[in-house]
């Protein structure tokens, strides 16, 4: 039953109800049509909760951050109950008057003095109160420095935080909050000129003193989600600037503040350049691509730069601005490959050959098992361009372990002597055959060596192990005519089970499995591979259908 607020009490349990009913709401808002979040106080613990409903008041979406498993959780319902509760308009449709709660009725008849003695003993046990308070009825007439920015970013650490190492969620939501109240006239300010230098260093050291805090403390979503949101306020407003000179100056100081003082980049700034670049005009995005790199450039020497930013930086140059000394820039990194094989691709489009091959066989003595793959292919792709016949060879030698490519084989074997071919291919089928159950390449290998030297009978013996059902469905017409007594035994044992099998691998196995019907049937009477099937069901206790007998046997009604 879709849950609705007309229907929800009589739907969910009562004790889930009950449980619910005693938790406090906080800060309900519509932020949409039908969408609705607020805070739900359970003990010590306060939860973001949001409620979305269609046109017919039915729950479309709704989440919660605790760790309940349930569908609907009781901080879920908490928000239901509050809504129900929430009378917006009288049965006539006119708004009903706001009845006053006891604290306005008391502020209304309180005499001045005793709300300020009061007001006095409040900010004392309270310092982010008292902080709130001051800036509120201060803000409008303050000029702000990085220095006050620091100043008061600390202070709300400090009076809400206090000296506490345990620092939970819910001070952690206190605090963003906070910072929310008294940051709001410095990112209006710069929000309101997004080109000037003063209004954007405001805004960097208030994100600085908050990641800074974030960092050593806190860890908290709740605060890269505060510093997440802006930049995106920035971002929107700075992308739609028409003026390209405005949204140079706009960039630029991103751009400027991109190198941290410990001498990495800022993570959230180079996303940033990286969004702006992403959604601009051709021309802005070359123009912005070719500054970061020509930042980089100038302070290479004294940046020490985490491989991530240094990607992508790479594959902003990439797409956006690649410049014609790109190979004195960017360098082979340890252990990441997809860097590497795009660099060296790169290098070798634009004919760099020599340095291309360096930084393969660089990676080749630093790296082993698969992970030399695309290494050795670029390095045989050089050797092929400059048709040095001994390094394809050489190559070629290395990469048959890890590719099993046939053609490699062949060219392999053609430049041996008859003894040298026979030892190279039993070494070469051997850690095929090894391989196979990993490696389809490896598999087909094993019969593609066998189609080519015409020993079927051979090729029957691969398929006592699991093997693909495509190789099969190539070769069976051959293999029946070697030996279809073998081969029908050798696809009954086979070891391709049913177990551990997902609908997509079945449905791609199935039009090979019609074609062994078929061909089996050319081979076997319809009653005799019947008979063959029971008979080999019952020759041992253990036996399990693999997925052909399996096939088979919906097919023949067995």
């Amino acid at each position: 039953m879709t849950l609705t607020l007309a229907n929800f009490q009589t739907t969910l349990p009562k004790p889930l109800l009950k449980k619910a009913d005693k938790l406090a709401v906080r800060e309900c808002d519509e932020i949409s049509k039908g969408t609705f979040v607020a805070y739900v106080d359970d003990k010590e613990e306060s939860y973001d909760v949001k409620l979305s409903f269609n046109t017919g008041s039915e729950l479309e979406e709704h989440s919660c951050d605790c760790s309940s498993r349930t569908s609907i959780c009781v901080h879920k319902a908490a928000l239901l109950l509050h809504l129900t509760r929430k009378v917006i308009k009288n049965k006539t449709g006119i708004k009903k008057a706001k009845k006053k709660t006891k604290a306005e009725a008391l502020l209304e008849s309180i005499e001045s003095e005793h709300l300020k003695t009061w007001l006095g003993e409040l900010f004392a046990r309270n310092k982010e109160v008292e902080l709130s308070f001051t800036h509120h009825f201060t803000a409008a007439e303050k000029v702000y420095d990085p220095a006050e920015v620091e100043r008061i970013t600390k202070e709300a650490i400090k009076a809400v935080i206090k000296n506490r190492s345990d620092i939970n969620r819910t001070s952690v939501k206190q605090l963003v909050s906070l910072w929310t109240t008294i940051h709001a006239p410095i990112i209006k300010a710069y929000l309101a000129n997004v080109t000037d230098k003063a209004a954007f260093l405001n805004y960097h050291t208030l994100m600085e003193s908050c990641i800074t805090f974030d960092r050593s403390r806190a860890m908290s979503k709740y605060i890269e989600q505060y510093i997440n949101g802006l930049l995106l306020q920035s971002y929107e407003l700075i992308s739609a600037l028409e003026n390209d000179d405005a949204w140079s100056a706009a960039t630029g100081h991103f751009l400027e503040y991109l190198a941290a003082d410990s001498g990495g980049l800022r993570t959230h700034y180079l996303l940033q350049l990286h969004n702006f670049a992403a959604n601009s005009t051709p021309a802005r995005s070359s123009q912005l691509t070719k500054a970061i790199i020509e930042n980089y450039k100038s302070n290479k020497r004294k940046l020490h730069i985490e491989d991530r930013h240094f990607i992508a930086i790479f594959n902003m140059a990439m797409q956006y601005y690649l410049p014609a000394d790109y190979p004195a820039i960017f360098k082979p990194l340890l252990y990441q490959d997809a860097y590497n094989e795009a660099l060296i691709q790169l290098l070798v489009r634009d004919h760099h050959l020599a340095l291309a091959e360096k930084y393969c066989l660089e990676q080749i003595a630093g790296n082993s098992g698969m992970r030399l793959l695309p290494y050795l292919s670029q390095l045989k792709e050089i050797y092929t361009t400059t048709k040095n016949e001994n390094g394809i060879a050489r190559v070629t030698a290395q990469l048959f372990p890890l590719s099993f490519n046939f053609a490699d084989y062949q060219y392999l074997t053609g430049r041996m002597t008859e003894e040298e071919k026979k030892t190279w291919r039993t070494k070469a089928l051997s850690k095929a055959r090894n391989a196979q159950s990993h490696h389809p390449a490896a598999e087909e290998f094993c019969f593609l060596l066998s189609e080519s030297e015409g020993t079927y009978k051979k090729m029957i013996t691969y398929i006592r192990s699991p093997v693909s059902y495509r190789l099969v469905a190539r070769y069976i017409a051959q293999m029946l005519s070697a030996n279809k007594d073998e081969l029908l035994r050798a696809l009954l044992f086979n070891g391709n089970n049913r177990w551990g099998v997902d609908a997509e691998d079945e449905a791609s196995d199935l039009p090979y499995l019609v074609i062994i019907r078929d061909q089996l049937l050319k081979h076997f009477t319809l009653d005799g591979l019947t008979k063959i099937i029971r008979q080999t069901r019952k020759e041992s206790y253990y036996y399990s259908d693999n997925r052909l007998v399996g096939f088979l046997g919906e097919e023949l009604g067995m």
